[in-house]
């Protein structure tokens, strides 16, 4: 018996939230769903939720890879001291 299948990449919930993130970027987050972001895996869209509990889960999980990419830079006003200036001199 031999299988016709094709080898895919294994659903990871890192494979998840960037494709999550991909189809956003694409069609924005209300287009967003859990059917298409399974269909765009290839797998069915109950095996998603082996991974993230619902939607809500899988956005909290984008926003949280997204921020964390995000480089905060200090930009400072020119004052070493480290205070926060309260505008009163």
């Amino acid at each position: 018996m031999s299988s016709e299948r094709t080898a895919r990449a294994p659903l990871t919930i890192e494979r998840i939230v960037s494709t999550a993130i991909d189809l956003a970027d694409r069609g924005g987050v209300d287009d967003l769903s859990m059917r298409r972001l399974a269909d765009e895996l290839g797998f069915k869209v109950m095996s998603l939720y082996n991974h993230v509990a619902n939607k809500d889960e899988l956005l909290e999980l984008m926003v949280d890879r997204i921020l964390g990419a995000v480089e905060f830079v200090e930009t400072g006003d020119g004052d070493d001291d480290g205070a926060a200036d309260d505008g009163a001199d």
